[in-house]
């Protein structure tokens, strides 16, 4: 319901006028100056803001629950946020090592696409920097570990080609079948010789050339982990490539583990024969606001789950609990562990009574289907969700049995990992349909719902004097948000907007401009 913001002082008055002769007609019995009662008010019609659902972290393993906890209480974060980065984590690790089979013709990787939509006070960075820590501290390990290796396969080649420039003279002078017959072998050596290269696991450079290099040089696997993902979105929308246009082929086949081929400039295409991409990305709410029709219509924006965090700003501790040691050290331990497992693609299936709440929720998601309320785009979304939650059931099953080795996971899912991963279902249906219905949203409705929310402040803390309640001049309101709005006339059409919707009624008493307040905007 926004609506035209530039209208003039003098059009304004004229619209509250009529819209007031509307609202007073046959009521003639209101008196000037007295307070609007709820029989002369229709229903507010609201924005939809619900709350919503928490992350319920009792689904972890004790060793993950415990550092989210403690992360989220020296952070002063909700608890969603270190556990979505525990998602992205556990998917940056195990995505290779294992996938899983729910039937015979049905195979899931375990990679999984996720955005966090907190706003630039909530603490983004450490939340999400604490959790994935684990994973550049491997990298630069195994680098130190492999720098022996890589020095001494760097010398070899250097000798082969040397050989082969060698050979390449000799046959260049004369053409003897054995030269040709060394040359060939000397180059099959070469190709055949799998490069030790230092291990990268995650990088925030998300255009498809750069992924795709470093996937080719890293089993064909990459994160794309950051806690400031607006650059990472701009880059799949094309916004910095040389034609503008969206990059989302790599995205899309590294979420299904699809062979495909990147082109690059001044080279031979890169071919991946099975990428297996994890996306983790923390974004301010305004960038999921940004998303385009482009990524829905390709089925990108299907393949996340979303999660807004609960706000903790206003109502923080400044004085929490740092993290025990004992426990972060448990953590880094098993991740640690994790990371060393063996990249093999070790396949899991399910156990009978956990493939049978399986297909009891995979029932249930599809009467989901039946419900006209809901969009075609998020009925795409609909349509991944079973697959996510069959992959989150994997991972949970796999974090459970880290602590005792990669040998000590059963290669059968159990029912306490797929109903952990059905626990969060109703959560990521209720933070998808957030972020669905944010996607276009307009600055003017988020301003009226500021606005709003400022008239239930001024309200709530007149009630709390027992003063009048059912009005405030327009002035007060607009000292109340003019940080925000700016100039006064700004206000105009965000008052009309709220007047249309209920919640206000612009007047004029003695001269002054005044806001009649609906009772039940505050009940």
């Amino acid at each position: 319901m926004a609506l035209e913001p530039h209208l003039s002082e003098e059009q304004l008055n004229i619209l509250f006028n009529e819209q007031q002769k509307i609202h007073t007609s046959g009521k003639d019995d209101l008196e000037e100056g007295k307070k609007d009662t709820s029989p002369y008010w229709d229903e507010p019609i609201g924005f939809d803001e619900e709350k919503l659902p928490e992350f319920n972290i009792s689904i972890f393993p004790d060793w993950l629950r415990d550092y989210v906890e403690a992360v989220s209480e020296s952070v002063q974060v909700a608890q969603d946020a270190p556990a979505m980065a525990c998602i992205s984590l556990l998917s940056s690790i195990l995505s290779r090592k294992f996938v899983i089979k729910p039937n015979n013709d049905w195979t899931e990787v375990l990679t999984i696409f996720s955005a966090v939509a907190m706003a630039s006070s909530e603490r983004k960075s450490p939340s999400h920097d604490k959790i994935v820590k684990p994973l550049f501290n491997y990298e630069r390990n195994r680098s130190e570990e492999l720098q022996d290796t890589i020095t001494e396969q760097r010398t070899w080649l250097k000798a082969q080609e040397k050989r082969l420039n060698e050979q390449y003279s000799k046959y260049g002078k004369k053409k003897e079948d054995a030269v040709l017959k060394d040359i060939h072998a000397i180059e099959k050596e070469i190709s055949n010789t799998v490069i030790i290269t230092n291990p990268r696991l995650v990088t925030s450079d998300a255009t498809p050339e750069a992924l795709a290099s470093l996937m080719h040089k890293n089993n064909e696997k990459i994160a794309v982990l950051s806690a400031e993902g607006k650059e990472v979105f701009d880059m799949i929308a094309g916004r910095y490539s040389a034609n503008g246009q969206p990059n989302m082929d790599l995205y899309l086949k590294g979420y299904t583990g699809e062979s495909t081929s990147i082109d690059r400039k001044g080279g031979d295409p890169i071919l991946l024969e099975n990428p297996c991409m994890t996306v983790g990305l923390f974004v301010q709410p305004s960038v999921i606001k940004g998303i385009g029709k482009e990524f829905q219509n390709r089925g990108l924006t299907a393949r996340f789950l979303f999660s807004f965090p609960r706000k903790m700003a206003g109502n923080r501790n400044m004085e929490p609990e740092t993290i025990p040691e004992e426990i972060k050290n448990t953590f880094e331990s098993v991740v640690e562990k994790m990371l060393r497992f063996e990249s093999k693609n070790e396949v899991l299936t399910l156990e009978e009574e956990a493939g049978q709440l399986f297909l009891y929720n995979r029932y249930t998601t599809e009467e989901l289907y039946k419900d006209d309320d809901l969009s075609e785009s998020f009925k795409s979304w609909i349509g991944k969700l079973d697959g996510n939650l069959i992959r989150l059931a994997g991972l949970f099953h796999i974090a459970e049995h880290a602590p005792n080795g990669m040998e000590s996971i059963p290669k059968k899912i159990g029912v306490k990992s797929v109903r952990a991963a059905m626990d969060l279902k109703e959560y990521f249906i209720e933070h998808a349909k957030k972020a669905y219905g944010v996607m276009g949203v307009s600055e003017d409705d988020e301003n009226a719902k500021y606005v709003l929310k400022r008239i239930k402040d001024i309200i709530d803390k007149r009630k709390s004097k027992n003063e009048d309640t059912g009005y405030m001049s327009h002035q007060e309101l607009y000292q109340a948000v003019k940080n925000r709005i700016g100039k006064s006339n700004n206000l105009n059409p965000i008052l009309l907007e709220l007047q249309n919707r209920n919640f206000i009624r612009d007047s004029f008493r003695e001269g002054r401009r005044v806001l009649n307040i609906n009772p039940k905007t505050v009940t």
